[in-house]
């Protein structure tokens, strides 16, 4: 295995190149892979001319995938040449945004180019150079990349599992809380992200599928290890946007419920209030011929009536469990 460290070519972009040959490592200028040897190449904020020179003059690919990986921005798929094959695959930083990493392979090469800082892509070189027989073939090296790339979409969905949890919370202590804005960005973002995921999965199968050139039976099982992967994720994605679309129903319900019991206080508040209404606006009408007037107790009669008309009410809303 060959060994380079980083290096700029003529100035423009920084190009890491890994070569495999046997069991050992050897370090080289960016070249050919020989007879006997696997090549992996990183390309990270590459130009133009440093593209075009290590995909079309030094490893001869097709005009169309120098041109896809001259503008970057395409859509997970699988596009397959008579000597390699190209495919645009997404990393998902913890903030839920994507690197896009367009990758091109053949028997004896893989060539990996970003536009954007990748430390994921820094810990995946150190892992190659700790464990060599990952680049036996080009199809180990792509394996072992869309496996990182796979098992930390795992780790992002478990971040906006939390979120949603958060969420939950928020609603339940407070179901007035401002939380639609949150939950239709981040149902876009799941949006976006499925779409990903699920155009990811069906580059793997193909991968996995038996007229592929650059994969064998050997590596298969690998492969399915990923689809696999990315099934659980789809699946999981759909399920936190059911979980979404749970919440704006649950905070509606929870709010008619507070209200209702706003409500509810308010009514029996008001409806103790009833009877002495009554009683004082029945004896408030100050015509002559009321005979509590004259009484010597009338005043203590009014407020008994009082008393007892509230406790009696407040006895029948307790029998009726209605507080």
């Amino acid at each position: 295995m060959l060994k380079i460290k980083a290096e700029p070519l003529d100035g423009q972009g920084m190009i890491l190149l890994l070569v495999f040959q046997g069991e050992k490592l050897f370090e080289t200028s960016v070249r050919s892979p020989r007879d006997g040897e696997v090549a992996f190449v990183w390309l990270n904020r590459a130009d133009e001319k440093t593209i075009q020179y290590v995909l079309g003059d030094l490893y001869h690919c097709h005009p169309l995938v120098v041109e896809d990986c001259l503008h970057m921005g395409q859509r997970p798929k699988l596009d397959v040449y008579p000597d390699h094959a190209y495919i645009p695959f997404f990393w998902v930083t913890m903030d839920w945004d994507l690197d896009e990493m367009a990758v091109v392979f053949g028997a004896q090469f893989i060539v990996v180019l970003t536009d954007s800082d990748v430390p994921y892509l820094a810990g995946f070189e150190e892992e190659l150079k700790r464990d060599a027989q990952r680049m036996q073939s080009t199809e180990h090296i792509l394996y072992a990349l869309l496996d990182h790339c796979t098992d930390n979409y795992l780790l992002v969905v478990d971040t906006i599992e939390d979120q949603i949890t958060d969420m939950e919370t928020k609603i339940y202590d407070d179901p007035f809380t401002q939380i639609g804005g949150d939950v239709l960005s981040l149902k876009r973002k799941l949006h976006n992200l499925r779409r990903i995921f699920t155009e990811e999965r069906n580059v793997v199968g193909g991968l996995m599928h038996a007229q592929f050139p650059f994969t064998t039976e050997d590596t298969v099982a690998y492969f399915a290890d990923v689809f696999d992967h990315l099934n659980r994720v789809v699946d999981t994605v759909d399920a936190f946007r059911d979980s979404l679309t749970g919440l704006l129903g649950l905070q509606t319900s929870l709010k008619a419920d507070r209200m209702n019991k706003v409500m509810k206080t308010l009514t029996v508040v008001a409806t103790f209030f009833l009877p002495a209404s009554f009683i004082v606006g029945l004896y408030g009408i100050n015509v002559k011929g009321v005979p509590e007037y004259t009484w010597k107790y009338g005043y203590e009669w009014v407020w008994t009536l009082l008393i007892v008309s509230t406790v009696a009410l407040w006895w029948f809303f307790k029998k009726k469990k209605w507080f």
